[in-house]
């Protein structure tokens, strides 16, 4: 029986598969886990377009919005079974690993889209890799794991380095 759900948020670096592989080997042979992982896309450009001033599409942005969100979604499909294939190799049943893609709302930051899938989700634990940032970018951004260790109130938030 399941009764522990784990969001693994992953992105397609270095970081993402070494979060991969340790949640693989902390859940191995376990049968009380399921994970979850998920691909939260880029935000969508302006009315969806790549290139905003060369679409001439802006009558139907909803359609363009369409299009750009499926695009992404299947370039990103490889990534999301090779995350599940070293889940597998390292152990995690097949049968209960889930991957996703879903894109942040305009107003939201991937972080907020990572914690709202989370509780969506019903996961008590959100792990993400982290690559250490140079310096100079610390001072401008925050990382995502920082972000969700310091929103994620009511889970537990894995940041593997």
């Amino acid at each position: 029986m399941i009764v522990n759900r784990v969001l693994l948020a992953v992105d397609d670096s270095p970081a993402s598969t070494r979060a991969a592989e340790y949640v693989g080997g902390f859940l191995r042979t376990s049968d009380s886990y399921e994970v979850h992982v998920l691909h939260v896309l880029d935000g969508v450009p302006p009315f969806g377009a790549e290139d905003p001033a060369s679409d001439r599409r802006f009558d139907r942005p909803d359609l363009v919005e369409n299009e750009w969100r499926r695009k992404h979604a299947r370039a990103a499909q490889p990534m999301l079974r090779e995350m599940s294939s070293r889940l597998v190799r390292a152990g995690v049943r097949e049968s209960f690993i889930e991957t996703g893609v879903c894109t942040p709302d305009p107003l939201q930051t991937v972080t907020e889209t990572i914690l709202e899938k989370a509780h969506e989700l019903g996961c008590g634990t959100v792990v993400v890799g982290r690559t250490d940032l140079p310096w100079y970018r610390r001072v401008l951004r925050r990382h995502i794991g920082d972000e969700l260790v310091r929103r994620g109130d009511g889970l537990s938030v894995w940041v593997v380095e």
